[in-house]
């Protein structure tokens, strides 16, 4: 049996760890949104906005896109979902089936605030193969298209844009101040942070915030994990394993087609 000293040694080590890594975190955060500040201002002062928006009439309602990344259409209980999965959007009287534009996250954010195919607004991986190792393949939006963001900007709109996953915020260099979360950020700490922003704004605003709970690594509050049955502790079970169809498939379902 370990004695209690050092599993208290071992704990105290990985809370130390964790602390670093998050003031780490806090201050690459802050570096990397004053580089976008830069950036931002710089490319929107040399536009002429007038050329591609009517800026003499000014909208004043405020905008929020709610990206709840990787959650399946199909899995919602509106859709009969045969599970109650979704009560709160079951609740909402509006709803509707919107079709992304592309099958993952960088060209589908640039299309949804842009309004163009990826081949037109032109950010996707310029390779044969997906490549993420390397950032050279990844190709910024089109300077001549404006996004949605630029727009609002242009009109007076203060501009809010945070995200749990990374990749979201690549298409938008520039063109947005992205405050960015850990992969492992809850959907609470997200809405509480665009919540105050919103509580300090005295005129329109335009809000993206993008979710990342039900994207790999899966960590679903402990309320959550068993909530439509136990959920048994396997190998990999909160990664994604990109592997052929028949290797998933365990010794009692290899025969289940």
């Amino acid at each position: 049996m370990i004695p209690e000293s050092i599993i208290n040694v071992a704990k105290n080590i990985v809370k130390r760890n964790k602390l670093t890594k998050k003031f780490a975190l806090k201050l690459y955060n802050k570096y990397t949104e004053r580089n976008a500040k830069k950036e931002f201002y710089s490319r929107i002062r040399n536009i002429d906005t007038d050329k591609y928006v009517d800026t003499s009439n000014k909208p004043d309602v405020n905008v929020i896109i709610l990206m709840v990344d990787c959650l399946r259409y199909s899995n919602l209980s509106f859709t009969r979902y045969h599970r109650e999965t979704t009560p709160f959007l079951d609740s909402l009287k509006v709803k509707f089936r919107a079709v992304s534009a592309a099958p993952w996250t960088y060209p589908s954010v640039a299309s949804i605030l842009t309004g163009f195919y990826p081949h037109n607004h032109n950010a996707y991986i310029h390779n044969k193969i997906k490549n993420f190792d390397t950032l050279k393949g990844f190709k910024p939006i089109r300077k001549s298209v404006l996004t949605l963001s630029e727009i609002l900007f242009a009109l007076g709109y203060d501009i809010y844009f945070g995200t749990a996953i990374d990749v979201a915020s690549y298409p938008l260099k520039g063109r947005v101040i992205p405050k960015r979360y850990p992969g492992n950020a809850p959907a609470e700490d997200l809405l509480n942070d665009l919540k105050k922003w919103m509580s300090k704004r005295k005129k329109p605003f335009f809000a993206y915030l993008h979710i990342g709970d039900v994207h790999e690594p899966l960590a679903p509050p402990e309320k959550f994990r068993n909530y439509f049955g136990e959920v048994k502790d396997i190998p990999n079970i909160e990664r994604w394993d990109f592997r052929r169809p028949e290797e998933q498939k365990g010794e009692s379902l290899k025969n289940i087609e």
